[in-house]
Order: C-alpha cells, then sequence, then structure tokens
C-alpha cells in the first residue's frame, strides 16, 4: 500500500458508487491509485450503512455495493484514533479529520453490514 494517506468524505464515495463517470469517482480511482485510503471503523461502518439505503437501490445492486466496499477496504488503513478533534465547522466532519492525525494501524477486514 502507498505510505501516502488521504482522508475521504463519506458523500465523495457515495456519489462515486453511484456515478461511475462523474468526477467524484475520477477522485476517487486517483485517490486510490496514488493514496492508500484512511478510515476509522467509525467512518467505515457509516459508509456500509449509507451505501445499503433504499434510496439506492434503483441505481445500484447490492453485489456493486459489496465490490465497492471491498475495494475501498483493500486500499485502506484502519486508524483506532483516541483522538477528540472539533476543528470543523460542521460538527460530524471532526470523526474524518482525527484518523489523519495519527499514523493508521491495519486490523482484520470489518464487516460489511446490509439494512
Amino acid at each position: 500500500m502507498n505510505p501516502d494517506l488521504i482522508v475521504i468524505d463519506t458523500n465523495i464515495f457515495i456519489s462515486a458508487v453511484l456515478s461511475p463517470n462523474g468526477t467524484a469517482y475520477q477522485a476517487f480511482s486517483k485517490a486510490i491509485k496514488h493514496f492508500t485510503i484512511v478510515h476509522t471503523d467509525q467512518t467505515y461502518q457509516e459508509l456500509a450503512q449509507r451505501i445499503y439505503k433504499p434510496k439506492f437501490d434503483k441505481y445500484i445492486s447490492n453485489q456493486r455495493r459489496e465490490d465497492f466496499l471491498a475495494r475501498i477496504r483493500n486500499n485502506s488503513q484502519f486508524s483506532q484514533t483516541t483522538l477528540a478533534i472539533t476543528d470543523c465547522r460542521d460538527p460530524d466532519d471532526n470523526k474524518l479529520l482525527a484518523p489523519a492525525q495519527e499514523k493508521p494501524k491495519k486490523p482484520s477486514s470489518p464487516a460489511s453490514p446490509k439494512n
């Protein structure tokens, strides 16, 4: 894996999987080619839950969701950070900054929940 790390917002992942010809997918493809994605279990689980929302059923199959999540897992490191970051204007985004502040560790693969 590339030692250069990147944190990607959940909305970018969702846009990428919904529109494989769009800008978000192009950014995602470049990110996994040139960087290692950093997650916490919390940020990965948020993505895994949101990607299975029923409102996306008409746009993407479950198989495509599973393949996309596997691609992300295979190109990610997971941080076990306990840092409390409060610098973002949107408090929900603080959880994205915390893993960027620590050196992440590679765990065993987290589960992919289906809702």
